[in-house]
């Protein structure tokens, strides 16, 4: 007897053919391949690993990528803007005024977060930030929360310095909110890109640079090898001892170049992910619905769910939300 699909189970399942059908414009093969090349700088990995999560995340109901547009952008735009004239001098006044908010986006994170609230007398909002801006960071304090957006700051968390050091790379999903806002109030025609629902948050940015690659270097056999003469040497021969040489040039060009790669921070990059686990990851984290449930819509075991979950929290660097009490409800018309 086939078992009938909850209607939850309904909303995951097209959730994930939604995802699948987002990205297939971009991964034809249904498969992810990280960075250019066999390697990849981890910070790259980690953004573009990041940059999929958020992908899926606007192929739920909740869409979290509505609320900054909605909730938080009337007012970050009115304060960048609040009595200033388009000039130089107003570009730089914005520029002030953004470090101002950001200051007070990282205060608000700390004292907001699950795990950092004991550090939060060490920080204090700027007195000079402005009422709407102060309202628009309030407003994405309140995005985080709401959808169990928190960056997370693992081995830092008794550390103020290094909490403020370094809360750009660990608070990420805020900083996504705040280069959405900042680029939606920046670039020329707001009202025409709000429009729009990016396909990937303006924050995220995985190119490697478009520089030429430098020329190769000219070969050099080590040890010399003698030359070709004719008439004491068959050319097969020749060939033969050429070739060798030049495979031992090549393997040690390639050595040398993955160490240099190494020594810069990069890692061996993943041929392939599967799709599956950043929209799971979406329905659980952000949808607040039970690993259980997704196992059963998906038709996986709940081991499976949980530990493509786990993985996935780890590599982007996210807050597990906390577990539900009582009976699951899901948001509506988020």
């Amino acid at each position: 007897m086939i078992r009938q699909r909850t209607s939850t189970e309904k909303l995951i399942r097209d959730s994930v053919k939604k995802f699948q059908a987002w990205r297939s414009i971009i991964d034809p093969v249904g498969g992810i391949r990280f960075g250019g090349g066999d390697y990849v700088l981890k910070t790259t990995l980690r953004k573009e690993l990041q940059a999929y999560f958020l992908d899926a995340s606007q192929c739920i109901p909740s869409d979290p990528a509505k609320w900054p547009r909605e909730v938080a952008w009337l007012n970050y735009r009115s304060g960048m803007h609040e009595g200033a004239r388009r000039s130089y001098g107003h570009h730089l006044q914005r520029l002030e005024r953004r470090g101002l908010f950001l200051k007070a986006l990282m205060v608000l994170s700390v004292r907001n977060h699950p795990t950092l609230s004991h550090l939060s007398a060490a920080f204090s909002v700027p007195e000079r930030l402005s009422e709407d801006l102060r309202k628009a960071a309030d407003a994405v304090i309140e995005w985080s929360r709401r959808f169990n957006l928190h960056g997370d700051p693992h081995g830092f968390e008794n550390d103020a310095s290094a909490i403020e050091q370094n809360w750009k790379s660990w608070s990420w999903p805020l900083c996504v909110a705040e280069e959405t806002l900042w680029q939606w109030t920046t670039n020329p025609g707001p009202d025409d890109m709000l429009g729009l629902k990016p396909l990937r948050w303006p924050w995220i940015q995985t190119t490697t640079g478009t520089r030429p690659p430098k020329t190769l270097v000219p070969i050099v056999f080590k040890p010399p090898i003698p030359d070709w003469q004719p008439l004491r040497e068959p050319e097969e021969r020749f060939r033969k001892r050429v070739r060798a040489a030049f495979e031992r040039w090549l393997a040690d060009l390639i050595q040398t170049r993955v160490q240099e790669a190494e020594s810069h921070g990069a890692i061996k990059a993943p041929r392939k992910r599967k799709l599956e686990p950043f929209i799971w990851l979406a329905v659980y984290q952000v949808e607040e619905i039970s690993i259980k449930t997704i196992a059963n819509a998906c038709d996986q075991t709940e081991d499976a769910v949980k530990d493509a979950c786990d993985s996935t929290l780890d590599l982007i660097g996210l807050t597990r939300r906390r577990a539900k009490r009582g009976p699951q409800r899901r948001k509506s018309g988020d």
